[in-house]
């Protein structure tokens, strides 16, 4: 873990922060505007407690983890979340500017830590969430979920949760996922390398379906396990018209993306997490058949480590070291696309090792 900056005040681990008070009494007076709607989800292996005021904010923030629920019970993270322009509670000010460390930004979102690593805030278009890793709470005010874009639908929370995640011991990769008999298969490729193409190929050809974009991805005794964030899928409106079949679930259109909620139509091929067995590099070769042949590791660590190990929350040396062991123990290959991409999914069953 970096340092922190050292203008920050020592931390105690029991008392928020003052601008983290402020920010749980406006939850506070939140909950008076409305419901609050509650939903308990496994995530990363933990339960997680999600609470909603603002009817539209909660139908687009609960929907991407829908194929997670899981009964009541006390969570690991606590997630409270508003709509500032439905219950008229606006967003608090958040981290000081004297006490941010490790900032980043760009023109349409901002990231950073403060007292000491404790508290992160992640600034976008949307609005702001932060998260306290003392207490493992998480709050999140937004201007207006009626002004949600493709990406705000598709996954909710970006940067804090794979934080939390990573907290646990669990990697953030930018990694599709899917899973045949209870084998686990990652399917990693940079953008149009044919990542969501594989993947959709898979759950099109009766694969469970954990992801397409980003998993997680844990280690323990027995090996690795891949964990489910969202069951949406973020595809180029071009590629589409391959599986016909999706279109009427297409939804929040853009000139380049359409969002799938999957749950609307694979309901029973949507698993939380699996064991994972094969890690699969798609590349595109429209002249050949679909066939599949060994990758090294060494070719499977440059094709994960490369969108996945990027700053703030790429987990460091200790997330490289974790994905060098998997490519180490995962057998690894090359998934060579032709024109019969509708045979990926047999090929895929036809090397897996069950």
């Amino acid at each position: 873990m970096l340092p922190g900056n050292s203008r920050d005040p020592k931390p105690n681990p029991h008392v928020a922060a003052p601008f983290f008070a402020e920010i749980e009494s406006a939850f506070l007076e939140v909950q008076k505007c409305g419901a609050v709607q509650l939903g308990h989800y496994r995530l990363a292996g933990q339960t997680v407690q999600m609470e909603v005021v603002g009817d539209e904010l909660a139908r687009h923030m609960l929907a991407p983890f829908s194929h997670l629920k899981t009964h009541d019970q006390p969570p690991a993270l606590r997630v409270c979340l508003w709509d500032a322009k439905q219950t008229g509670v606006d967003c608090p000010e958040g981290l000081p500017t004297e006490f941010r460390s490790d900032e980043w930004g760009s023109v349409s979102q901002s990231f950073a830590y403060g007292y000491e690593r404790r508290y992160v805030e992640y600034r976008s278009r949307a609005g702001t969430t932060w998260l306290d890793r003392a207490s493992n709470c998480l709050y999140g005010c937004y201007d207006d979920a009626g002004q949600f874009n493709i990406y705000d639908y598709s996954r909710p929370l970006p940067w804090l949760l794979p934080i939390w995640c990573n907290d646990l011991g669990v990697q953030s990769v930018h990694a599709g996922m899917v899973s045949w008999k209870g084998s686990g298969v990652v399917i990693v490729g940079a953008s149009g390398s044919g990542k969501t193409t594989t993947t959709l190929a898979c759950l099109d050809g009766g694969f469970d379906y954990l992801g397409e974009d980003q998993i997680g991805i844990g280690e323990n005794e027995g090996g690795f396990t891949g964990f489910s964030f969202y069951n949406t899928a973020r595809v180029d409106a071009k590629h589409l018209q391959r599986f016909p079949q999706l279109s009427p679930y297409a939804r929040h259109e853009s000139e380049q993306k359409t969002l799938l909620m999957l749950g609307e139509l694979f309901a029973s091929q949507l698993v939380g997490e699996a064991p994972l067995k094969m890690i699969v590099l798609p590349k595109v070769m429209p002249s050949e058949k679909t066939r599949i042949q060994p990758a090294t590791s060494a070719e499977a660590l440059r094709a994960v480590a490369a969108n996945s190990l990027m700053l703030p929350i790429g987990g460091g040396r200790r997330g490289f070291e974790r994905l060098a062991r998997l490519v180490r123990q995962v057998p690894c290959y090359w998934l060579h696309l032709g024109h019969d991409f509708e045979r990926v999914s047999e090929v895929i069953k036809g090397a897996l090792p069950l």
